[in-house]
């Protein structure tokens, strides 16, 4: 698999040392008239996956607050095989950044490799009611 150089070592997210949150593939509704996937698709998908490694430390509501150092390096197409990494880099008082990488086999891939398309530092925070935060409990 190849790896991201846009984003510090300490807070890249290969598949080998993420969990998988989400396997998709993107239909024709998800693309733009060119034939290829609007990058706001893989954002929403992004931050999807990054909201349910964060909810895995928090039982309260999150909200995403900040995405910082994303990344779209390569096209992505209609039924090409998406994998979203995910994995928790920082939790603050009442935030969690989460790290997280994406990956994509063409569908017409005949030596089955894997290419990284997207990467990027999503921030949320957790939430008693619309627009207050509230203090995270740490995994001990």
């Amino acid at each position: 698999m190849q790896t991201g150089k846009s984003l510090p070592a300490s807070q890249r997210c290969p598949p080998e040392a993420a969990f998988l949150r989400i396997r998709i593939s993107p239909t024709k509704a998800d693309c733009n008239p060119k034939g290829d996937i609007f990058g706001g698709w893989v954002m929403s998908q992004m931050d999807l996956a990054g909201a349910i490694a964060a909810a895995e430390i928090t039982a309260t509501p999150i909200s995403t607050v900040a995405v910082n150092d994303l990344q779209l390096s390569h096209p992505l197409f209609i039924e090409d095989d998406v994998h979203f990494f995910a994995k928790v880099i920082a939790i603050g008082t009442t935030s969690i950044t989460v790290s997280i990488s994406v990956y994509m086999l063409p569908k017409d891939a005949h030596d089955k490799a894997f290419c990284l398309i997207a990467e990027g530092i999503f921030v949320y925070v957790a939430v008693s009611a619309p627009g207050k935060k509230q203090a995270i409990v740490k995994p001990s």
